[in-house]
């Protein structure tokens, strides 16, 4: 019963460059965040039945330890061996998108200069697409997706 219960549950995906702050979260029961602070030191913090754990410790220990082991390598790399372009559309349709709102500064004020009326095109059909010219990028993004869609997307030929 609880199985169906996480199938059907939706899975939220939250990005905020401009906090430094990535969240993967399911209802009630489990949440993933992963923040850096002012010194670029990754804060990881996991929140499993409204039970917080640090379990960044864990992890030094097991990849930054003097004693880590090296991995076998393999001839053939196995992201992306058996995964198409067109299951990988599917996955991206099946995603909803709940909050979006992108800044950007490419750093040359000719190229934002064109990129401003392609973004104004983009904000009368989506909306949350700004151009700057102050230096800074900002992505804000709410995705949301159910894991049945994924898996059935996954399992039909």
């Amino acid at each position: 019963m609880v199985v169906i219960a996480v199938m059907f549950t939706p899975v939220h995906i939250y990005i905020n460059t401009d906090l430094n702050t990535y969240r993967i979260s399911q209802a009630w029961w489990m949440a993933v965040e992963f923040k850096y602070d002012e010194e670029e030191i990754l804060l990881m913090d996991f929140r499993l039945v409204g039970i917080r754990f640090k379990p960044i410790s864990i992890i030094d220990r097991i990849f930054f330890s003097k004693k880590a082991k090296k991995k076998k390598t393999s001839k053939y790399k196995s992201i992306g061996k058996n995964i198409k372009i067109e299951k990988l559309l599917k996955v991206l349709r099946a995603l909803e998108v709940r909050e979006f709102y992108l800044n950007i500064d490419t750093g040359d004020p000719v190229r934002n200069a064109k990129l401003y009326p392609l973004f104004e095109l983009l904000n009368f059909r989506f909306g949350g697409f700004r151009v700057n010219f102050l230096g800074y990028n900002r992505l804000i993004m709410d995705v949301q997706g159910r894991p049945i869609k994924f898996l059935k997307i996954f399992v039909e030929q």
